[in-house]
Protein backbone atom coordinates (compact mmCIF):
# COMPACT_ATOMS: atom_id res chain seq x y z
CA UNK A 1 0.00 0.00 0.00
CA UNK A 2 1.40 3.42 -0.95
CA UNK A 3 1.38 6.36 1.37
CA UNK A 4 0.17 9.66 -0.01
CA UNK A 5 3.12 11.82 -1.09
CA UNK A 6 4.38 14.19 -3.75
CA UNK A 7 7.81 13.98 -5.42
CA UNK A 8 9.37 16.70 -7.57
CA UNK A 9 12.52 16.33 -9.66
CA UNK A 10 14.28 19.28 -11.29
CA UNK A 11 16.99 18.95 -13.93
CA UNK A 12 18.51 21.99 -15.63
CA UNK A 13 20.89 21.74 -18.59
CA UNK A 14 22.62 25.08 -19.13
CA UNK A 15 24.95 25.90 -22.03
CA UNK A 16 28.61 26.20 -20.98
CA UNK A 17 28.69 29.98 -21.48
CA UNK A 18 27.42 32.52 -18.93
CA UNK A 19 23.98 31.86 -17.50
CA UNK A 20 21.24 33.36 -19.68
CA UNK A 21 18.09 35.12 -18.55
CA UNK A 22 15.21 32.68 -19.07
CA UNK A 23 11.62 33.74 -19.81
CA UNK A 24 8.43 32.06 -20.92
CA UNK A 25 6.34 33.39 -23.78
CA UNK A 26 4.01 36.11 -22.46
CA UNK A 27 6.10 36.90 -19.37
CA UNK A 28 7.69 40.21 -18.46
CA UNK A 29 11.46 40.01 -17.92
CA UNK A 30 14.22 42.35 -16.75
CA UNK A 31 17.53 42.29 -18.62
CA UNK A 32 20.09 43.46 -16.04
CA UNK A 33 22.68 46.17 -16.66
CA UNK A 34 24.31 48.25 -13.92
CA UNK A 35 26.94 50.96 -13.91
CA UNK A 36 29.79 50.35 -11.44
CA UNK A 37 30.33 52.54 -9.59
CA UNK A 38 26.73 53.74 -9.60
CA UNK A 39 26.37 56.91 -11.70
CA UNK A 40 23.21 58.90 -12.43
CA UNK A 41 22.37 57.85 -15.99
CA UNK A 42 18.98 59.59 -16.21
CA UNK A 43 20.31 62.35 -18.49
CA UNK A 44 22.70 60.12 -20.45
CA UNK A 45 22.11 58.09 -23.60
CA UNK A 46 21.38 54.43 -22.91
CA UNK A 47 21.08 52.10 -25.89
CA UNK A 48 19.77 48.56 -25.80
CA UNK A 49 20.39 46.75 -29.09
CA UNK A 50 20.27 43.34 -30.74
CA UNK A 51 23.02 43.09 -33.34
CA UNK A 52 21.06 40.52 -35.38
CA UNK A 53 18.16 42.92 -36.03
CA UNK A 54 17.71 45.79 -38.45
CA UNK A 55 17.16 48.34 -37.10
CA UNK A 56 19.19 47.02 -34.18
CA UNK A 57 17.70 49.28 -31.48
CA UNK A 58 15.45 47.65 -28.90
CA UNK A 59 15.30 50.69 -26.58
CA UNK A 60 16.93 54.13 -26.73
CA UNK A 61 16.93 56.57 -23.81
CA UNK A 62 18.40 59.99 -24.62
CA UNK A 63 18.38 63.22 -22.59
CA UNK A 64 15.65 61.96 -20.26
CA UNK A 65 13.33 60.75 -23.04
CA UNK A 66 12.60 57.37 -24.61
CA UNK A 67 12.97 57.47 -28.41
CA UNK A 68 10.22 55.13 -29.67
CA UNK A 69 10.89 56.03 -33.32
CA UNK A 70 14.40 54.49 -33.17
CA UNK A 71 13.16 51.04 -32.07
CA UNK A 72 12.80 47.88 -34.08
CA UNK A 73 9.02 47.62 -34.78
CA UNK A 74 8.61 44.38 -32.80
CA UNK A 75 9.67 46.14 -29.56
CA UNK A 76 7.47 49.26 -29.79
CA UNK A 77 5.37 49.57 -26.62
CA UNK A 78 7.09 46.62 -24.91
CA UNK A 79 10.30 48.06 -23.41
CA UNK A 80 11.03 50.45 -20.57
CA UNK A 81 13.69 51.63 -18.14
CA UNK A 82 13.00 53.01 -14.67
CA UNK A 83 13.86 56.71 -14.30
CA UNK A 84 14.34 56.25 -10.54
CA UNK A 85 16.69 53.33 -11.11
CA UNK A 86 18.60 55.20 -13.84
CA UNK A 87 19.49 57.79 -11.18
CA UNK A 88 21.14 54.96 -9.20
CA UNK A 89 23.10 53.58 -12.16
CA UNK A 90 20.66 50.76 -12.91
CA UNK A 91 20.11 50.84 -16.68
CA UNK A 92 18.30 47.48 -16.80
CA UNK A 93 15.67 46.97 -19.49
CA UNK A 94 12.18 45.67 -18.79
CA UNK A 95 10.77 43.70 -21.71
CA UNK A 96 7.03 43.05 -21.54
CA UNK A 97 4.96 40.31 -23.17
CA UNK A 98 7.96 38.23 -24.25
CA UNK A 99 7.76 36.54 -27.66
CA UNK A 100 9.74 33.59 -29.04
CA UNK A 101 11.36 36.04 -31.49
CA UNK A 102 12.79 38.05 -28.55
CA UNK A 103 15.37 35.34 -27.93
CA UNK A 104 18.93 36.47 -28.55
CA UNK A 105 21.87 38.49 -27.30
CA UNK A 106 21.19 42.03 -26.12
CA UNK A 107 23.78 44.78 -25.77
CA UNK A 108 23.47 47.52 -23.16
CA UNK A 109 25.62 50.55 -24.09
CA UNK A 110 26.18 53.93 -22.43
CA UNK A 111 28.15 55.98 -25.02
CA UNK A 112 29.09 58.84 -22.67
CA UNK A 113 30.95 56.43 -20.40
CA UNK A 114 31.95 54.05 -23.21
CA UNK A 115 30.59 51.15 -21.14
CA UNK A 116 28.77 48.12 -22.46
CA UNK A 117 27.47 44.77 -21.34
CA UNK A 118 25.71 41.89 -23.04
CA UNK A 119 23.02 39.55 -21.80
CA UNK A 120 21.44 36.53 -23.48
CA UNK A 121 17.70 35.97 -23.33
CA UNK A 122 16.40 32.42 -23.73
CA UNK A 123 12.69 32.09 -24.47
CA UNK A 124 10.65 28.91 -24.24
CA UNK A 125 7.18 27.58 -23.56
CA UNK A 126 5.68 25.26 -20.95
CA UNK A 127 4.05 22.06 -22.10
CA UNK A 128 1.97 19.97 -19.69
CA UNK A 129 1.47 16.29 -20.34
CA UNK A 130 -0.09 13.46 -18.41
CA UNK A 131 2.25 10.53 -18.96
CA UNK A 132 0.41 7.75 -17.18
CA UNK A 133 -2.81 7.46 -15.34
CA UNK A 134 -4.40 4.58 -13.57
CA UNK A 135 -7.31 3.88 -11.32
CA UNK A 136 -5.55 5.40 -8.29
CA UNK A 137 -2.43 7.01 -9.73
CA UNK A 138 -1.54 9.96 -11.95
CA UNK A 139 1.95 10.89 -13.21
CA UNK A 140 2.34 14.26 -14.93
CA UNK A 141 5.23 16.03 -16.62
CA UNK A 142 5.66 19.76 -17.08
CA UNK A 143 8.23 20.38 -19.80
CA UNK A 144 10.04 23.62 -20.52
CA UNK A 145 10.34 23.47 -24.29
CA UNK A 146 13.19 25.35 -25.91
CA UNK A 147 14.52 25.05 -29.43
CA UNK A 148 18.22 24.91 -28.40
CA UNK A 149 17.90 21.99 -25.96
CA UNK A 150 17.45 23.94 -22.74
CA UNK A 151 14.95 21.90 -20.74
CA UNK A 152 13.51 21.98 -17.27
CA UNK A 153 11.48 18.97 -16.26
CA UNK A 154 9.09 18.80 -13.34
CA UNK A 155 7.83 15.32 -12.57
CA UNK A 156 5.05 14.78 -10.12
CA UNK A 157 4.04 11.38 -8.90
CA UNK A 158 0.78 11.66 -7.01
CA UNK A 159 -0.78 8.51 -5.66
CA UNK A 160 -4.29 8.86 -4.43
CA UNK A 161 -5.10 7.88 -0.82
CA UNK A 162 -5.05 4.14 -0.22
CA UNK A 163 -3.80 3.49 -3.74
CA UNK A 164 -1.60 0.80 -5.21
CA UNK A 165 0.35 0.81 -8.43
CA UNK A 166 -2.04 -1.60 -10.13
CA UNK A 167 -3.85 -0.80 -13.35
CA UNK A 168 -1.33 1.74 -14.66
CA UNK A 169 -1.63 2.29 -18.39
CA UNK A 170 -0.26 4.89 -20.81
CA UNK A 171 -2.70 7.58 -21.84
Amino acid sequence: MLNEYLLFFLCILVPPTSTPIVAAVGDDVVLPCHLEPAVDASSMTVEWTRPDLSPRFVHVWRDGVELENKKHPSYVGRTSVSVNKLKLGDVSLKLSRVKLSDEGTYRCFVPTLNRESTVTLVVGEWRHDTDFTGQNLKVTVDLWNHIQNFFIYFYSFIPFPNSTNQNIAPV
